[in-house]
């Protein structure tokens, strides 16, 4: 069975979830990168309805991936906001809809705090982010790597 909750209830996955960020995105949250995993985790875990709010998923009790929602200004477009981020799936979990899940579970989040739309940037999840809906928007650079971002309207159908 797979559970999404608000990373706020599960502050004991924060060291797992940090060393997964930092194999994940060694650049970024390795010993020489500019970023903390720490840190960014501990903000993601300190609310459930303020920004920016964690959601972690668990595969029968397992901990099995993260999304975020965040208010972080990209530079490209500090226009926009907020931001789908921080997606990772564990290695022994890919592969089985968690991310998804955890796409439509921030994606629900964000409409329940009022957001009309929400967006997304990313280098390596187009096939993700366009099977469930969202629509490429502009191609940017953030942080020296090309992205895509994706946009996805809250709107009730």
């Amino acid at each position: 069975m797979l559970v999404v909750e608000p990373l706020a209830r599960h502050p004991q996955v924060l060291p797992e979830l940090a060393a997964w960020m930092r194999a994940e995105w060694t650049a970024w949250y390795g010993p020489n990168g500019p970023g903390d995993a720490m840190v960014d985790l501990q903000r993601y875990a300190a609310s459930e309805t303020r920004l920016p709010v964690g959601l972690v998923a668990f595969r029968d009790g397992e901990l099995a991936g993260l999304c975020a929602l965040k208010d972080d200004v990209l530079p490209p477009v500090p226009e926009l906001g907020p931001w789908a981020g921080a997606g990772l799936v564990g290695p022994g979990f890919r592969g089985q809809g968690i991310g998804a899940a955890l796409l439509r579970a921030v994606t629900e989040l964000a409409r329940s705090l009022g957001w009309a739309n929400i967006y997304c940037a990313t280098a390596t999840s187009r096939t993700l982010l366009e099977r469930e809906g969202w629509l490429a928007m502009q191609s940017a650079e953030l942080h020296g790597t090309a992205v895509t971002i994706y946009v996805k309207s809250l709107a009730l159908k």
